[in-house]
């Protein structure tokens, strides 16, 4: 093998001379002996890269003129590829690290190169044969090798023929195509069937029919051989002439397209995508539907510009409320004088003057409250007769003006408190929250209202001052206890009286409130333990306070009541001790 170096174009060096050549970039010419060759123009080469150290940084592709990869690979690597006599081949050369390879050698048999020093380097070769080439040497036959010089007798004579097998003079064996191939068909380029190979026409010309070839489409030709693009097919849900497919009410609307809903375009709800009315049309009803206005209307849904807010509301009544208070010849001093002249209401009407100073006249003077050590529970009813009348409020509670009338506010046209602010339930306004304890109030009754009550009893008093004072005020609830004699260890449980916890008690030097609900109590000669009053009067409860809770130590104002059973001579009542055998520790903290 013989290797032309075509950068110094020197003279052939043979293969004995050139043992390694260290180089980035050089040119070569090798000839290959025929003991490599396989078939004319072309060898097999075994390639081998290999022999040195950090082979993981090595890699390499050898380019033929064309650019393609014809192989690649790294270290080590052992392989071969198809040489072509007279083409040209770049080796291309990396190191991922840099520093050449370190060793390593690419080698085919008589040449060998690799990357001294840096990341990249190339070479160049083209391949010759070399020595004797076996092979046909006859220009003129079927396989002649223009590489060959020896003529080894494998030459095969050139027939020339029709080499096409659907030709009618196909020949099978020509090895040379003459243009002799006779083909039958449709000649016609304007036909449908046109055969681009036919020789000779055979009448079979089929013409074009354009057309919709869908056979799904609603403008299907079975008669088209050729599609146009036309075909077109039914919207969906309906046929091709548009029908629905699904016409249950048969109104031309496709049942799975219908719209359910107000057909009406009067109505307030209308629909103007409904198909089918379904009845659910609802009126228009003009007003205010802004909530926050004086005049917010609940059961309108058309806002008609006429809310009014409360500030003008508010502006607008003064000069009203002012009116009236000169009317009815009625003021607050009349209405807490009556209060505290016993009077549970006053029918003040045309009248009014002489039953106010009726009311207030000497009588009140003589009005005594009896003195006594046990508690008086009394109902009084009050009686609102037609137009303007007076009444007080009796309950420890204080109630919200709406909830306290919301049974009678149809009846109702005014209530006003002592600074003449005024509740208005026609409008749904009050310029006051609440009815306060022991104040008075004015009201105007549209229709008669009797035996009408804000809560269900009033309590009496006890004058007995040896209750500690500490009791007096509000506490809320905390938790409850029950005492198990088993362990004679308190267990906490959860205590829910009519759906819902009572949540604050209310003790004064009369009574004793449970939210709502008040009953007096006495002191059966213990300063530390409270009776119920009326029917609970065997119920008693033994009380103390303390600034821990005593079951679980947290650090508050706490009030204790422990229940017990005693008769209204001290002793213990053992009948009702026995039908609640478990004491209740009840525990209460200052808000």
């Amino acid at each position: 093998m013989t290797f032309f170096n075509y950068k110094k174009f020197s003279p052939p060096l043979t293969m004995k001379t050139i043992t390694k050549k260290k180089f980035g970039l050089l040119a070569l010419v090798f000839t290959i002996n025929n003991a490599f060759a396989q078939s004319p123009g072309f060898a097999i080469f075994d390639v081998i890269c290999d022999f040195g150290i950090w082979q993981e940084e090595v890699s390499w592709e050898l380019v033929d003129a064309g650019g393609t990869v014809v192989l690649s690979g790294g270290a080590p690597y052992i392989g071969s590829f198809v040489v072509e006599y007279g083409a040209t081949y770049t080796l291309n050369m990396y190191d991922s690290y840099g520093d050449g390879w370190n060793g390593n050698e690419w080698m085919i048999p008589g040449f060998s190169t690799y990357l001294e020093v840096g990341a990249f380097g190339s070479a160049i070769f083209t391949a010759l044969p070399s020595g004797p080439v076996y092979g046909c040497t006859d220009s003129a036959a079927f396989n002649y090798n223009p590489w060959a010089t020896f003529d080894d007798g494998s030459c095969v004579a050139v027939v020339n023929g029709c080499l096409n097998e659907l030709a009618l003079n196909y020949n099978p064996d020509a090895n040379t195509d003459d243009g002799s191939c006779i083909i039958e068909g449709c000649t016609d380029i304007e036909a449908f069937n046109y055969n681009e190979e036919a020789t000779e026409d055979n009448g079979s010309c089929v013409a074009v029919v354009n057309g919709c070839m869908d056979e799904f489409a609603c403008n299907y030709n079975s008669d088209a051989n050729t599609d146009d693009s036309s075909c077109y097919s039914a919207e969906q849900y309906y046929d091709c002439n548009d029908v629905c497919l699904n016409d249950s009410d048969q109104d031309g609307v496709c049942d799975e397209i219908e719209v359910v809903g107000c057909t009406d375009s009067e109505a307030f709800n209308y629909n103007d995508e409904a198909t089918d009315d379904n009845g659910s049309c609802v009126a228009v009803v003009n007003g205010c539907i802004d909530s926050s206005m004086s005049n917010y209307n609940t059961e309108a849904n058309t806002d008609d510009g006429s809310c009014v807010s409360w500030e003008e509301l508010a502006n607008s009544l003064q000069s009203e409320l002012d009116n009236v208070v000169i009317e009815d010849g009625v003021s607050q001093e009349d209405v807490d004088a009556a209060y505290l002249a016993g009077a549970a209401s006053v029918d003040i009407t045309s009248d009014n003057d002489e039953l106010a100073a009726i009311a207030f006249a000497d009588g009140v003077a003589s009005v005594e409250i009896p003195e006594c050590e046990e508690v008086a529970t009394q109902n009084m009813p009050l009686d609102l007769p037609q137009g303007w009348s007076m009444f007080g409020y009796t309950c420890l509670e204080s109630l919200d003006v709406v909830d306290a009338f919301s049974d009678i506010s149809d009846n109702i046209e005014i209530v006003k408190d002592e600074w003449g602010l005024a509740y208005l339930p026609a409008w749904g306004f009050s310029a006051f929250e609440t009815l306060e304890f022991g104040e008075g109030y004015q009201i105007k009754m549209m229709e008669e209202v009797t035996d009408f009550q804000f809560c269900s009893t009033i309590t009496g008093y006890n004058t007995d001052l040896a209750v500690n004072p500490l009791l007096y005020g509000s506490w809320s609830y905390h938790s409850l206890y029950v005492l198990n004699t088993s362990t004679g260890e308190w267990e906490e449980v959860f205590y829910e009286y009519e759906g819902e916890v009572t949540s604050q008690i209310h003790i004064s030097s009369e009574n004793i409130c449970f939210d709502e609900y008040c009953l007096g109590y006495n002191l059966p000669g213990n300063s530390n333990v409270l009776q119920a009053g009326s029917w609970f009067d065997h119920l008693s409860w033994i009380y103390s306070f303390g600034n821990e809770h005593i079951i679980t130590g947290e650090e508050g104002n706490y009030l204790f009541l422990e229940d017990t059973f005693l008769n209204t001579d001290g002793t213990i009542d053992q009948s009702a001790l026995y039908a609640h055998p478990n004491p209740h520790l009840w525990i209460y903290i200052q808000p």
